[in-house]
């Protein structure tokens, strides 16, 4: 008899042990799958908030200010870049060394603003020529405003573009991307050109995460948004989301 029940004993136990295990997953993965559904409601939210925080920030009279003083600055500005200069710091920085010349700005004017943004980060150790002195002047002067939303906002570079030209005239960072045009070179065909392009055009734009060339190949996300001085689209703002964010 005790030969008969054990093995109908040990039959009972594996069954109850599988239905204890099933039981066992199937709470595990309601978990998971809650905690996914939880985690992507949150990311969602998140971006949601960026989103309202780049067009509030665009919305402001201070940025709008701001696009114009930097534009008129850019058309102040004297003298001829040193582009083989420019285009060797750009190469050595972002390390591809036949890179950095489609990087310098056709426009000569942009080109110098890029090398104002080069000396600044200290990736161009020679003292650009004079002539830049009023644009620096209006860098100088919203830098501060641009640092305190950039952290405040969980950006990390705020850039306004002109409509017009189509080029970055003003940036927090001053990576080479400030001074390059969305409509030809490097940026123009990048996810994020495509996106403040279609910021003149009216339209608000979320990059996600992928390799920017000014950033040094780093995985970068933008939104953009149009800038407009009245019912006229003056520009564009596109603000690279903080990688701690």
């Amino acid at each position: 008899m005790i030969g008969v029940t054990l093995p109908m004993v040990l039959v009972l136990s594996y069954i109850e042990f599988q239905a204890n295990a099933r039981s066992i997953r199937e709470q595990t993965s309601n978990q998971l799958m809650g905690l996914n559904v939880a985690k992507k409601a949150h990311i969602e939210s998140f971006i949601r908030q960026l989103q309202v925080n780049a067009t509030d920030l665009a919305e402001d009279p201070r940025i709008v200010q701001a696009l114009q003083d930097f534009l008129k600055a850019s058309s102040e500005i004297k003298g001829e870049p040193n582009r083989d200069q420019l285009a060797g710091a750009f190469s050595k920085s972002i390390r591809k060394p036949a890179i950095g010349e489609s990087i310098v700005s056709a426009d000569s004017r942009m080109a110098r603003i890029q090398e104002f943004g080069a000396f600044h980060r200290k990736i161009l150790k020679a003292s650009p020529a004079p002539g830049l002195e009023p644009y620096a002047s209006v860098w100088n002067r919203y830098k501060p405003l641009l640092q305190r939303e950039a952290t405040r906002r969980f950006f990390y570079d705020i850039m306004l573009h002109d409509a017009a030209s189509g080029y970055c005239v003003g940036g927090l960072q001053a990576e080479a991307d400030m001074g390059a045009s969305v409509r030809e070179g490097a940026v123009s065909v990048t996810a994020h050109g495509a996106a403040v392009a279609a910021a003149f055009q009216g339209k608000t734009q979320m990059v996600d995460y992928q390799k920017y060339l000014p950033s040094g190949y780093l995985p970068s996300a933008f939104i953009c948004v149009p800038i407009k001085l009245g019912d006229q689209i003056i520009g564009a703002l596109s603000v690279q989301i903080s990688r701690n964010a």
